[in-house]
């Protein structure tokens, strides 16, 4: 029997969750859920960003504390900006310093990510049906945007209990409404999610490293050299500090099954 995409989500937002809550408990006593504060439109009223909110956190708990509400708005909104919000530019995201001899400075460069890159003809087309939709007679085909989808489930959600709201969504909501949340909860913070990157320190995931790098060039020395925090001579020589356990390497193997079983369905 094949496994549906809703089911593969719901597998993967249940493992997230299940690590996120096991290797970051204090995730929404330290950064408590609070109004949006990155940049949107007003698309939702605070009514449905609060239910939004509620619907995060049944998918993975502590989601909207760490910005999953406003993630989802700022792509709703892409296309009120030139250009659009929808890719960041590069190379440095502002938030990582300059290597001074081997070691951090105490300089750091522009925050490029801030610099958003235009869409090419064939991209805005596609984004734009993302999120707008399309009607029957396009050449795309009928697609249900997510602006329309998303206002939809917040606006039935309201008032009511989370669990109940999840439950009463169809299953086209939960699923895109899924895969928005776990995106909020990797990506860069310039995307309204990941607030504090609260979500790849769970991880163990350091983010954007550039311009420091792992192993900043010392120019007297005409060398690269290691960075004390995070040595590169040590790889595979030593105990990972934070060994995955069981539990978590049963969902990996579990995430893999129903991977592998949909590729080959």
């Amino acid at each position: 029997m094949r496994a549906s995409r809703r089911r593969f989500l719901e597998g993967l937002a249940g493992a997230a969750a299940s690590l996120l809550v096991r290797r970051a408990p204090a995730v929404e006593a330290a950064a408590p859920a609070q109004p949006a504060t990155a940049e949107h439109s007003g698309f939702f009223s605070a009514e449905e960003r609060i239910a939004l909110a509620g619907l995060a956190d049944e998918v993975l708990p502590g989601a909207a504390a760490l910005g999953a509400v406003e993630y989802i708005e700022q792509l709703l909104g892409a296309f009120e900006f030139d250009p659009p919000h929808i890719h960041a530019g590069g190379p440095f995201s502002g938030r990582r310093p300059f290597a001074l001899v081997g070691r951090a400075s105490a300089a750091f460069p522009s925050a490029d990510f801030e610099r958003w890159v235009p869409l090419d003809r064939v991209a805005e087309r596609a984004w734009r049906a993302r999120l707008y939709g399309t009607e029957a007679g396009d050449p795309l085909g009928p697609i249900t945007g997510l602006r329309p989808l998303l206002k939809e489930g917040a606006r039935a959600a309201r008032g009511d209990s989370s669990a109940r709201a999840w439950s009463a969504q169809s299953d086209e909501f939960r699923a895109r409404f899924a895969e928005l949340v776990l995106e909020a909860w990797a990506s860069d913070p310039v995307y309204g999610g990941n607030r504090g990157e609260t979500g790849w320190r769970a991880l163990d995931f350091e983010g954007d490293t550039l311009p420091l790098g792992f192993m900043p060039f010392d120019e007297g020395a005409g060398a690269y050299r290691e960075r004390p925090d995070a040595p590169y001579s040590r790889l595979g020589g030593e105990r990972d500090p934070a060994p995955l356990g069981w539990r978590t390497r049963m969902q990996l193997w579990f995430l893999a099954f129903l991977s592998r079983r949909m590729d080959l369905s």
